[in-house]
C-alpha cells in the first residue's frame, strides 16, 4: 500500500510493507542498489528518507523522496516510473494515488505514454505548459486503460487466431493474424480492421492521446465490423 505526502522538497512516497519482512526493501537497496515497491516504483538508496525501525514497535512504513516541487509541477525522476525522461505533474487539479501511475495487472502507465509520444522529452500532465496533456484528457486516458476482463478477452482473441490456424489448417487465419500484427504498432489506421475484439483494448489505451498530440480535437478512432460481427 502506498500514499503520498508533501514535504519541504516536494512529494514523499510512503510505502507500507505488504509482506511479513519489514526489512526486505532495505536489504534489496543494500544488495542490489535499487528496489521496486508496489510493483511499479523503483528507488535507489539516495531516495530513502526513512526505513522501519529494526527494533519494531512502529508501523512498517518506508518513506522515499518521490518528486521535487518546482514551477507549479511535481518533477518525478523518470527512473522511478520506468521512463527515460522525467514526468511533470501539475501541483493542482490532480489527486495522486497508485492508480495514477499503475493500471490493472501492474501495468506502468507512463512508460506506455512515452512509447506513443511523438516527440522525445519530458512527459507533462496539466499546468500551463503548451506541451502538457490536459488534466481532463489524462483522467479519461486512465479510464480507458483496459481492465482485467478486457485484457483476458484480448489474450483469448490472439490465442483463438493462432489455434484456429493450427487446428483447422486455415490459411486465412494466418493472414488475418499477421495483418493485425502489422497494424497494432499504429494507433490510427485508415483500413477497416477485421477483428474488433482483438484490437479494442490496444486502441483504447491511445485513442485519447492521438487527437491531443497530433493537433485534432475532433479526430475519432473507430473499429469497423465486417461480416456478421
Amino acid at each position: 500500500m502506498i500514499s503520498f505526502e508533501e514535504d519541504d522538497r516536494g512529494l514523499v512516497l510512503l510505502y507500507e510493507v505488504e509482506n511479513n519482512d519489514p526489512e526486505w526493501a532495505s536489504k534489496r537497496l543494500k544488495d542490489d542498489g535499487k528496489v521496486t515497491v508496489s510493483n511499479g516504483f523503483t528507488f535507489e538508496p539516495a531516495d530513502l528518507l526513512k526505513a522501519p525501525s529494526k527494533r519494531g514497535g512502529e508501523e512498517p512504513i518506508y518513506e522515499f523522496h518521490f518528486a521535487e516541487k518546482k514551477a507549479g509541477y511535481y518533477r518525478i525522476p523518470g527512473r522511478i516510473l520506468g521512463c527515460d525522461h522525467d514526468v511533470l505533474i501539475t501541483v493542482n487539479g490532480l489527486r495522486l494515488e497508485r492508480k495514477t501511475f499503475i493500471a490493472e495487472r501492474n501495468l506502468r502507465i507512463f512508460p506506455r505514454i512515452e512509447k506513443v509520444k511523438p516527440t522525445s522529452g519530458e512527459i507533462v500532465v496539466g499546468g500551463s505548459r503548451q506541451d502538457g496533456i490536459p488534466v481532463e484528457i489524462f483522467r479519461e486516458l486512465l479510464a480507458k486503460f483496459p481492465n482485467s476482463t478486457e485484457l483476458d478477452q484480448y489474450a483469448s482473441a490472439r490465442v483463438k487466431a493462432i489455434v484456429g490456424e493450427i487446428l483447422d489448417g486455415n490459411a486465412a487465419a494466418r493472414e488475418k493474424y499477421e495483418a493485425y500484427l502489422e497494424r497494432r504498432g499504429s494507433a490510427v489506421s485508415a483500413a477497416p480492421l477485421d477483428d474488433p475484439e482483438l484490437i479494442q483494448a490496444e486502441i483504447d489505451k491511445y485513442v485519447l492521446l492521438t487527437p491531443f498530440w497530433f493537433g485534432s480535437s475532433t479526430q475519432q478512432l473507430t473499429v469497423k465490423r465486417t461480416g456478421n460481427g
